[in-house]
C-alpha cells in the first residue's frame, strides 16, 4: 500500500493577510475595528494593503486586543509582524529593542510633590500628544521650555513626560545634557547612549558622528517615541538629537529660549505664584505646620523668591527639624549676605545652581553681572551697562541680552518710553553680590558706582530743563557727569515727565546710594535736579526723603554749600505743606548765612525769594501782617537776581511781588509786576510760571470786579497746565475756575470743574485743594 505524498507545509501568511482573515473571522469591518482599536481607519486600510512595513509594536498591541487574540493565535499575530519588520530591513542592523523586549523607558521618577504650572502642563501636554494620538503631524514636534536656575524645569518635563507615557508606547529616551556646566555633553556620546537604548550592540555603533545619526534617526522612524533632553546648551546640541520622521516627539529644557530651533513651542516658566509657593511648602513640611505660622511661611517664600528650588531646599531643612517654628528659619533667611548658605540642604543648593549659569558666561559677561547688581535698581533699561562698564552703549545693549539669554537677567516690561527693562531674581541678585565682593576690588566697585551715579545725575539734569517750570533750586555743584550718546539721551528724555516718572525709584535709591558711598556733592545735586519734579507732581515723600539724606551726607562731608542746598529744599517743602513753618523759616536762615559766608550770589537770591515764599503761605493760612514780609523779600529777591541777571529768579520775583502787593492792597503794582512776567514768558508759550501769573491776574481782577476777564484768564492758565501735564497746577486752577463760576451763576459748569479738582487733588495728595473742593461742592448743592 503505497503513502500519501507529503503535502508541502503551508507558507506563513503575512501581516497584512493575516490582519483581514483575523478582521474577517470576528465580522469586523475596517471601521468597526478601527474604532476598537482606537487607530484610524486610513491606518487600518494601509496595514492590510500592506502599505505600511514594520507596524510599530503598540499598533500590533491595540489590533491584538480589539480582535480578542489570544495563545497561539496572538504569537501567530505577533510573529508575522516581527517578519514583516526583518521583510522592511529594520533587522539588518541589529536587534530592534533590547533582549528584554521592553521598550526603553529612561525617565527619572515624577516629582511626588509637583505643584502649580496648570497652563503650562496643559500646553505641553497638548503639542507633544497632538502628533501621537491621530497620526496627523507631518514633522516631528518639538517642544522647548526655558527658565532660569532652580524654576522647575526639569520637574515640569519629567511630569508631563509620565503622563504621555500611554502617548509614546514605544520608548521614552532621557539625557541631561549638562549644558549649564563646564562640559557639556557631547552629541556623540548621547547618540551612542539613546543607540544602546533602542537596541544596537555597542560593537555595531558607528564612530562616525553623521553615521550615528542615519542610524539613530533610522530605529526612531515609524515608532512613536518621546525623547526628553535635559539642560540643552544650545540648538547646535540640540538638532542631530532630533528624529527624522513624524510620530516622535522632543521635550527639551534649557536655561536659555532655544529660539533657533525651527518649528519648535516655546514655553517660558517663571517663579511660582505665592499661592503656589505656600503649597508646595506645605507638601514638603506639612500643610497644618505651615498654616500654623502663616506669616513666617509668608516671609519664607518672600526670601526664597518664590523659585521653587530654593522653596524646596527650605521645606527639606524645616523637615528635617520638625522640633524648628518656621520663624526661626525666616529669621535665619532676613540677612542676604547669609542667605545663599541657609538655602543648603544635602546636595540641593541654590548657590551651586546659579553658579553654573555664571560660569558659562564670559570674563565680561561675568563682569558685567557683578556689577550690575551693586546699584539698588528696581528694574533698569540696558544703558545702565555702558556706565558700569564704561563702554559704548550698543556693546552694553548687546551684553544685557545675553545675560537674559543666559537667564540670569529678567525681562520684566517694556516702560512708557518704549524701553525694554530688566531685573534680577532677588536670589540671583544676592548670588551677583557675592562674587562682586569676592572678585572686584574695592576701588572698581567704587568707580563703577561713580559712574552709573553721575550718568543718572547727568540725565536727571537734561530732564529738569526741559520741564516746563521756573521753580528755582540751587544746583550746579562739582559732580562729574557721564554723558550718554545725545541721540540716546533724546529718545529717553524727549517727555521728560514720562522718563522721569519711569525712572524715579532708581533716582531716589541713587541719591541714597551716593550718600552712602561719600558721594556727597552728587548727592545733593542729584536730589536737585527731581525738586521741581517732585514739586509738580505732589511727591512730598520723595522730595523729603532725598533732601534729608542729601543733608546728612554733606554735613558729614563738611560740604557748606551742598548743606545749604538741601535745607533751602527742606525748608521750601515745610512751607509748602505748612508743616513747622518756624521751623522752615529758621533753616532758610541758616542756608542763607551760607551761602553769604560763601559769597554764594545765586544761592542767597534763590534763598531769599524762598524766604519770601514762606512769608507768603504763612500770610495766606494765617491772615497775618506776613504778606509784608513777603514783599520786602521778594523786592530783595529781585534785586540780586538783577545783578546776576538771572532771568529765572527775576521771574519768580516778579510773581511773588505780584502777589504781596495785591494782599497789601497795592493792586496798580501788583498789575504792573504780573503784566511784565506774562510778557518775559510769552515766547514760551506752554510755562508753568505763565499760568501762575495768569492765575494771579485772574485774582486781582476779581477783586476789581471784572470776572469775565478773570475767567478767560484762568481758562488760559488751565490750558497752558493740561499742555504740561502739571496736575498740582490742575487741581488748584479747577478750584479757583469753579469758584468763579459759582459767583457768576454757572452752576452746572461749577459742579463739573469742583468735581475734577477734587479728583486731581485726590491723585496727588493735596488735602488742602481737596478739602477746599468739598466745601465748595457742598455749598453749592445746598443751593
Amino acid at each position: 500500500m503505497g503513502t500519501e505524498p507529503a503535502h508541502p507545509a503551508p507558507s506563513p501568511l503575512t501581516f497584512a493577510a493575516l490582519l483581514r482573515v483575523r478582521r474577517r473571522q470576528a465580522l469586523l469591518s475596517q471601521e468597526q475595528l478601527a474604532g476598537r482599536s482606537g487607530l484610524s481607519v486610513r491606518a487600518v486600510r494601509n496595514l492590510e494593503q500592506g502599505r505600511v512595513r514594520g507596524p510599530r509594536g503598540e499598533t500590533v498591541r491595540l489590533l491584538a486586543d480589539a480582535l480578542h487574540l489570544a495563545g497561539r493565535e496572538r504569537t501567530e499575530f505577533e510573529e508575522a509582524a516581527v517578519g514583516s519588520l526583518s521583510q522592511a530591513g529594520f533587522a539588518l542592523a541589529g536587534p530592534v529593542w533590547p533582549s528584554s523586549g521592553l521598550a526603553p523607558f529612561q525617565l527619572p521618577p515624577d516629582v511626588i510633590d509637583f505643584i502649580g504650572r496648570p497652563e503650562q502642563e496643559t500646553k505641553l501636554r497638548e503639542l507633544l500628544a497632538q502628533g501621537a494620538r491621530d497620526g496627523s503631524a507631518t514633522a516631528v514636534v518639538v517642544s522647548s521650555v526655558a527658565g532660569k536656575a532652580g524654576v522647575g524645569k526639569t520637574a515640569l518635563a519629567v511630569h508631563v513626560a509620565h503622563q504621555l507615557r500611554s502617548y509614546f508606547p514605544d520608548g521614552q529616551l532621557y539625557v541631561n545634557l549638562r549644558g549649564a556646566e563646564r562640559q557639556p555633553m557631547q552629541v556623540n556620546a548621547v547618540l551612542a547612549r539613546f543607540l544602546r537604548a533602542l537596541g544596537v550592540d555597542g560593537a555595531a555603533i558607528p564612530g562616525d558622528p553623521e553615521e550615528r545619526e542615519v542610524m539613530y534617526r533610522a530605529r526612531l522612524a515609524g515608532r512613536r517615541v518621546l525623547v526628553v533632553l535635559d539642560n540643552a546648551a544650545s540648538e547646535e546640541q540640540v538638532r542631530p538629537l532630533l528624529p527624522g520622521a513624524p510620530g516622535c516627539a522632543v521635550l527639551v529644557t534649557s536655561r536659555r529660549r532655544l529660539c533657533g530651533l525651527e518649528g519648535a513651542s516655546l514655553v517660558d516658566l517663571e517663579v511660582l505664584e505665592p499661592e503656589q509657593a505656600i503649597e508646595l511648602l506645605g507638601r514638603i513640611v506639612g500643610a497644618a505646620r505651615v498654616a500654623a505660622e502663616p506669616e513666617a511661611a509668608a516671609l519664607i517664600i518672600g526670601y526664597c523668591g518664590r523659585l521653587p528650588l530654593a522653596v524646596r531646599v527650605a521645606g527639606a531643612r524645616l523637615a528635617a527639624r520638625p522640633q524648628w517654628p518656621l520663624a526661626r528659619l525666616a529669621g535665619l533667611l532676613v540677612d542676604e549676605r547669609d542667605r545663599l548658605d541657609q538655602l543648603a540642604a544635602g546636595d540641593l543648593e541654590v548657590r551651586a545652581s546659579l553658579a553654573l549659569s555664571y560660569q558659562a558666561l564670559t570674563s565680561e559677561e561675568q563682569r558685567l553681572f557683578r556689577l550690575l547688581s551693586l546699584p539698588d535698581m528696581v528694574d533698569f533699561a540696558a544703558w545702565v551697562a555702558a556706565p558700569l562698564l564704561g563702554i559704548s552703549t550698543k556693546h552694553a545693549e548687546s551684553l544685557v541680552e545675553k545675560q537674559a539669554d543666559a537667564q540670569l537677567l529678567d525681562s520684566s516690561r517694556t516702560d512708557a518710553t518704549g524701553t525694554t527693562r530688566y531685573r534680577f531674581h532677588d536670589l540671583v541678585r544676592v548670588y551677583a553680590r557675592e562674587r562682586a565682593a569676592a572678585e572686584e576690588p574695592a576701588t572698581a566697585r567704587q568707580e563703577a558706582l561713580a559712574r552709573i551715579l553721575s550718568c543718572w545725575l547727568a540725565l536727571a539734569e537734561q530732564a529738569d530743563q526741559r520741564l516746563p517750570d521756573t521753580s528755582e533750586v540751587v544746583t550746579g555743584g562739582g559732580a562729574a557727569r557721564w554723558l550718554l550718546p545725545p541721540r540716546l539721551v533724546n529718545e529717553l528724555i524727549c517727555d521728560a515727565f514720562v522718563w522721569l516718572e519711569v525712572e524715579r525709584p532708581n533716582l531716589v535709591a541713587a541719591v541714597e546710594i551716593a550718600a552712602a558711598a561719600g558721594l556727597d556733592e552728587l548727592a545733593w545735586e542729584l536730589a536737585g535736579c527731581l525738586t521741581s519734579f517732585f514739586l509738580m507732581r505732589s511727591y512730598r515723600d520723595s522730595w523729603r526723603r532725598v533732601h534729608q539724606v542729601a543733608l546728612k551726607a554733606c554735613r558729614r562731608a563738611g560740604n557748606r554749600r551742598g548743606e545749604a542746598a538741601a535745607l533751602v529744599a527742606l525748608a521750601t517743602l515745610m512751607g509748602d505743606t505748612m508743616t513747622r513753618p518756624g521751623d522752615a523759616q529758621d533753616m532758610m536762615l541758616r542756608a542763607l548765612a551760607i551761602f553769604e559766608e560763601l559769597g554764594d550770589r545765586y544761592g542767597e537770591a534763590v534763598t531769599v525769594f524762598k524766604l519770601g515764599m514762606l512769608s507768603r503761605s504763612v500770610g495766606r493760612y494765617e491772615n497775618s501782617d506776613a504778606f509784608l514780609d513777603a514783599l520786602a523779600f521778594a523786592q530783595r529777591a529781585r534785586r540780586l537776581a538783577d545783578e546776576i541777571d538771572h532771568r529765572t529768579v527775576q521771574v519768580d520775583a516778579l510773581i511773588l511781588l505780584g502777589e504781596a502787593y495785591r494782599q497789601t492792597a497795592r493792586l496798580s503794582e501788583a498789575g504792573v509786576a504780573l503784566e511784565k512776567v506774562c510778557g518775559l514768558l510769552e515766547p514760551l508759550g506752554a510755562h508753568r510760571s505763565r499760568a501762575i501769573a495768569f492765575w494771579q491776574l485772574a485774582t486781582l481782577h476779581q477783586h476789581s470786579g471784572r470776572l469775565d476777564d478773570a475767567g478767560d484768564l484762568l481758562e488760559q492758565g488751565l490750558q497752558i497746565v493740561l499742555a504740561i501735564d502739571d496736575r498740582r497746577g490742575q487741581a488748584r486752577l479747577l478750584l479757583d475756575l469753579g469758584k468763579l463760576r459759582v459767583r457768576q451763576g454757572q452752576w452746572q459748569e461749577a459742579d463739573e470743574l469742583l468735581k475734577r479738582s477734587m479728583i486731581c487733588s485726590e491723585q496727588i495728595g493735596d488735602h488742602y485743594v481737596h478739602a477746599e473742593a468739598r466745601r465748595c461742592l457742598d455749598q453749592l448743592h445746598s443751593r
